[in-house]
């Protein structure tokens, strides 16, 4: 059981109904990969549809506040992609967030982080 959003969450009024209501439909044990522009790509803030920002920490809540445990859902993985010329620096970018986001994400572009959540039921 799986479910696969690319570049959908960020077009969204309320993502945390949205992954309620998948967390309520998938199986236990289910993965939710989610695909996002990160905030710092220029085409995240560029588009008007966007009404969403995320980056690399945006979905560390869910395992950690208490109105997002109740959702059912941990965060397991998250993974940067940046552009082609710089895809070399995709495996300094994931080895650790809080340095990608403090520093790596001013100097390299990001195109877009992938997170992947699990359904605990």
């Amino acid at each position: 059981n799986a479910v696969y959003a690319s570049h959908v969450l960020e077009h969204l009024e309320s993502p945390k109904k949205v992954l309620s209501e998948l967390a309520r439909i998938c199986k236990n044990n289910a993965t939710i990969t989610l695909k996002v522009p990160h905030y710092l790509n220029g085409q995240a803030t560029a588009d008007i549809t966007h009404v969403n920002f995320f980056n690399g920490q945006t979905f560390d809540v869910l395992n950690l506040c208490p109105d997002y445990l109740e959702l059912g859902l941990r965060l397991k993985r998250v993974q940067y992609k940046t552009y082609w010329p710089f895809w070399p620096f995709n495996i300094l970018l994931n080895i650790d967030r809080r340095i990608t986001e403090l520093l790596f994400s001013k100097i390299l572009p990001i195109i877009e982080i992938n997170f992947e959540l699990t359904v605990r039921k």
